[in-house]
């Protein structure tokens, strides 16, 4: 995900994005707490479509949902 697209959904949700460091409001959130946090977010969310293929894998004997597990897992960085 692009820095402007958390920018903008971080405003939509009323976050408050610092510029620059700000030391002495520490209501501030920054834009590298945001990339963090919006890629926990994502790899979260594409660990909980894994688990989904790979119930789908295990009770129907799919391969294409094993191969969609193993897809989703690489893009997170690794097989569970």
């Amino acid at each position: 995900m692009k820095t402007d697209e958390i920018f903008e959904m971080a405003q939509a949700a009323g976050i408050r994005v610092a510029a620059v460091m700000d030391t002495t409001d520490h209501r501030n959130v920054y834009i590298h707490e945001l990339q963090r946090f919006a890629q926990l977010i994502a790899q979260a969310e594409r660990e909980a479509c894994a688990r989904m293929c790979d119930q789908v894998a295990r009770n129907a004997d799919n391969p294409t949902a094993l191969a969609c597990v193993n897809t989703i897992r690489a893009a997170i960085g690794g097989v569970y």
